[in-house]
């Protein structure tokens, strides 16, 4: 009787163990999943936002011969572009673009992965600041209009 208890106990145990590690498995893998959909959506976006960006000033700027004109926090539109282009290089490189590109190939998300998406939420914050200063002081048909 006792060695058909101490069975069943062991049974018991390996089983729980079994469900215990698959529903490991399946929880982690799975928010991993999402967490790189998440982080590679984020990087398309930072990177056509700062495309568009420095598009609009290096345009406003070359029309407008402005680019020794002040622009914001006391620098030049050139400066503020050329800013813009090292920030661009440093964040937007090309091993981080064969990951997280159009056809990205990360397959794991851990602590650097984290630590790139928390640098490019804050890169969106400021490259929509610059947008939406340029556009409400420079922009002809926004000028003054708060959107």
């Amino acid at each position: 009787m006792n060695h058909i208890t101490e069975i069943i106990t062991l049974a018991c145990a390996i089983i729980g163990v079994i469900v215990a590690i698959a529903t490991y498995k399946r929880t982690f893998q799975k928010n991993s999943i999402q967490d790189i959909k998440y982080l590679t959506s984020r990087y398309i976006l930072a990177k056509s936002l700062t495309e568009k960006v420095l598009l609009s000033l290096d345009q406003y700027a070359s029309i407008h011969g402005a680019y020794n004109n002040h622009f914001m926090q006391g620098i030049t539109f050139g400066k503020s572009i050329n800013l813009l282009k090292d920030i661009k290089s440093e964040i937007f490189t090309p091993e981080i673009d064969m990951l997280l590109g159009e056809k990205g190939i990360l397959n794991k998300y851990d602590k650097s992965e984290e630590n790139l998406l928390k640098t490019i939420d804050i890169h969106i914050k400021h490259i929509c600041e610059v947008q939406t200063f340029f556009n409400f002081y420079f922009e002809d048909e926004n000028k003054g209009l708060i959107i």
